[in-house]
């Protein structure tokens, strides 16, 4: 790996696990220093001590992103620690599978609060740090195939997802006088604890890998890989972009 990064300071929240822990670890990888917001502390801990045995910076910080004071602690202690936030990769997100019918008040506001509200608070209050300290900026928000498509049960999830496809392309355009490039990420199927459920069940997982043309389900890294071309330079002309890594699921 190389140095591309080197010098710049990311967030990435949900940064302790699954897909989120892959970004981290990328990112590191790249040079930059990371600070992981997530609401496990355990998971986070573990994350940064497995980066802090390759050499590299990265700080653990508990946070529920649906919670605009948390999150102004996280934006704070960023800044405090490390001097500016160059880069912002917004991953923290919940799934709650529930018919249309059934779906309650509750799940609702409890998925919408973390996968949406949580992606604006955080996005405007680290935008509004790199508008400060005129230094652009790189902002990545991961969405989701479900984004454009439906299935049964995903009626809550959709809609976030579909929300932060939306959410990322007014960014970008009220963002771009900034300097500050705005996209996101739509995965697919990718092989974390969320779809533990169907790769453990043989039809189950004999049906995903059918619907999905390159014959695989998706890895963490894939997300990652993607995430650094987004925050790298060779993505400084591209803004507002939902960019689907999903083995070509979608176009089946």
């Amino acid at each position: 790996m190389g140095e591309v990064l080197a010098g710049k300071v990311a967030i990435v929240t949900g940064g302790g696990q699954g897909i989120g822990e892959a970004i981290s670890k990328r990112l590191t990888q790249e040079g930059a220093t990371v600070v992981i917001a997530e609401i496990n502390p355990e998971t986070s801990k573990k994350v940064v001590s497995d980066i802090k045995e390759k050499g590299h910076e990265a700080l653990a910080m508990q946070v529920d992103v649906s919670k605009s004071r948390e999150v102004r602690s996280l934006v704070n202690e960023t800044l405090r620690r490390f001097g500016g936030i160059d880069i912002l990769v917004n991953d923290a997100g919940v799934n709650k599978r529930t018919p249309f019918l059934d779906i309650s008040e509750e799940e609702w506001d409890w998925v919408q609060g973390i996968n949406l509200k949580g992606t604006l608070l955080c996005s405007q209050m680290v935008a509004r740090e790199m508008v400060k300290a005129r230094n652009k900026g790189k902002i990545v928000n991961i969405s989701s195939i479900f984004a454009e498509m439906a299935e049964p049960n995903q009626t809550i999830y959709s809609v976030s997802k579909a929300g932060v496809y939306q959410l990322t392309m007014n960014m970008a355009l009220e963002l771009a006088p900034y300097g500050i490039n705005v996209n996101a990420i739509g995965p697919g199927p990718i092989q974390t604890a969320l779809t533990r459920h169907l790769v453990e069940d043989p039809e189950k997982y004999k049906l995903l890998l059918e619907s999905i043309p390159l014959g695989r389900i998706g890895q963490p890294i894939d997300i990652a890989n993607a995430v650094f071309f987004l925050v790298g330079p060779e993505s400084d002309f591209i803004t507002g972009h939902l960019l689907i890594v999903d083995g070509g699921k979608l176009i089946k």
